[in-house]
């Protein structure tokens, strides 16, 4: 046998798999977190078998978030373009890069949020809501 053939973990086990295993009481506990669903555990307590019916509920609705380097919104009209990229892409939140606006401020509408310098129109982030 070669030096190089010894396996440092016993049963072939990898660092990863090592380390503590749930308590027989945090069972439930552990499987609710991995599947969603409690399983049947008996309580030290009490020793009577518990069973739960919690269920994890799903949100219908999903938050899409996009980044966008626009290059410019001084030009005239570009924000419209961003917006009919937001409906078009179904994005909910575009976070905008290099608007190259001055100042800081929100639109009359409220969708558009910004930040840039404060004399020149360089640099510049915000956010289309």
């Amino acid at each position: 046998m070669k030096v190089n053939d010894l396996n440092p973990y016993r049963l072939g086990r990898r660092p990863g798999q090592q380390g503590p295993r749930p308590l027989s009481g945090d069972q439930g506990r552990v499987e609710k977190l991995v599947t969603g669903k409690a399983s049947n555990t008996k309580n030290s307590n009490t020793n009577n078998t518990v069973a739960s019916t919690n269920e994890i509920r799903l949100r219908k609705e999903i938050l899409t978030i996009g980044t966008w380097n626009v290059r410019t919104l001084w030009e005239a009209g570009k924000l419209d373009l961003l917006r009919h990229e937001l409906k078009r892409f179904r994005y909910d939140i575009i976070g905008a890069s290099e608007n190259r606006w001055t100042g800081k401020g929100e639109t009359a509408t409220g969708d558009f949020i910004w930040s840039g310098e404060e004399n020149i129109h360089a640099n510049g982030v915000g956010f289309l809501l």
